[in-house]
């Protein structure tokens, strides 16, 4: 099998901070070497959500006493999550204090920043939040909300899929998004503790092996698992007299989504699980899928032309294929089109539908989605051909 891409972060050597004169500068790094251009020199600014609700969001660290951490060899290491909850708020007061990029997630993406001889520009991120307010309470305007359980890409973090998850969020969805541990470029713990990501343990080599395989489908399972625990701890969170969730998180509506390996996990954490009404899976390959049958809706969104899409065969509900045909790149589904967009554009390293266009596409589709088999409203920009949104196919299974 070929290996998808989001698993290998190649490090390149190139400047990647904010240094070096307007849009379109060149500079040479001392010493000599390959000249680069930085993007134009512009503060980035976020795109606003879509959805009626503004956003809150509060971190919680959550161990799983039950389940002894795999990727360590310490006696007694349970598994532990940092899990950050997006959801709506009636507050105002622009106490926004999540960044757009942290530094520590900017040294990581070295390669998803560089198209030769181009480079982002740090100083347009520096500074700038998402505009998420800091702990507030949850909207008054109904009674409850469903519950997303999103999960990250191989080898990515929940800081690169803020915007469709404040989509989400905006359109009246709680949303549940992990940092797998280990499995990040890094998770920091309120004890001070910064755990980095290990990966899966694959050579480079762009052919998967049966053994390589193997580790793959273990680390999903492993996934899927922690998506069901953080399941179990929205129960209690919901359940807690004294907590300002008290009654607000509609656990009969519970959804497990993601990006790429987390999309992945989202479906076999449905195939275990018979609490979780819908899968939103976003470009994942789904590794040693046989048995894992789902009884729950999927929506299956593609950057490509379909891949996979025998996994239909085990859904024993509806399904629908959302697929961009090569319009985005897989990483386009990520926040990194964002950037490049502000930055280049001109230029489309993630497709000529990269960026806030395809973005918006995709939580449009997915909060239709989720609408219609939660809450029974329609979705025409699934079901109504006029309504197709420009630049994706609709496959219905």
């Amino acid at each position: 099998m070929r290996r998808p891409i989001i698993f290998i972060l190649t490090l390149l050597l190139v400047a990647c901070g904010g240094g070096g004169g307007g849009g379109g500068t060149v500079s040479s790094p001392p010493g000599g070497g390959t000249a680069v251009t930085f993007g134009v020199d512009q503060i980035f600014l976020p795109p606003a959500f879509a959805g009626a609700h503004r956003v809150g969001t509060m971190a919680f660290h959550w161990e799983d006493v039950l389940r002894e951490e795999l990727i360590t060899s310490a006696p007694g290491d349970n598994r532990e999550l940092m899990v950050h909850l997006f959801y709506p708020t009636d507050a105002n007061t622009d106490d926004f204090r999540t960044p757009i990029v942290r530094d520590r997630h900017w040294n990581t993406l070295r390669t998803e920043q560089v198209v030769p001889g181009n480079v982002l520009r740090r100083s347009n991120y520096d500074g700038v939040f998402w505009p998420f307010e800091h702990e507030p309470a949850i909207s008054a305007a109904e009674a409850s909300y469903p519950v997303i359980i999103f999960s990250h890409g191989g080898g990515g973090a929940i800081e690169r899929n803020l915007f469709w998850i404040g989509e989400l969020a905006s359109r009246g969805f709680v949303v549940a998004a992990i940092n797998h541990t280990y499995f990040t470029d890094f998770v920091s713990f309120p004890d001070g503790r910064l755990i980095t990501g290990r990966g899966f343990g694959l050579d480079g080599d762009p052919t998967i092996t049966p053994a390589e395989e193997a580790r793959l489908a273990d680390a999903q399972d492993l996934w899927s698992n922690d998506q069901i625990f953080v399941l179990e701890q929205l129960i209690s969170l919901d359940q807690d007299p004294v907590g300002g969730f008290f009654g607000r998180l509609d656990m009969s509506r519970v959804v497990a989504g993601g990006f790429s390996f987390g999309g992945a996990s989202a479906y076999e954490a449905a195939s275990k699980d018979p609490r979780i009404r819908a899968v939103v899976e976003g470009d994942g390959t789904i590794w040693q899928p046989a048995g894992l049958n789902i009884a729950v809706p999927l929506l299956f969104v593609q950057s490509g032309t379909g891949a996979q899409l025998s996994i239909f065969s085990q859904v024993n509900a509806d399904g629908y294929a959302v697929l961009f045909d090569g319009g985005i790149a897989h990483l386009g589904i990520e926040d990194l089109s964002l950037w490049w967009r502000w930055d280049f554009p001109a230029l489309n390293p993630f497709g000529p539908r990269g960026g806030e266009d395809a973005l918006r596409t995709i939580g449009l589709v997915s909060g239709e989605f989720l609408r219609k088999y939660l809450d029974g409203d329609p979705a025409p920009s699934l079901d109504d051909p006029l309504q197709t949104p420009v630049g994706v196919r609709i496959s219905t299974f």
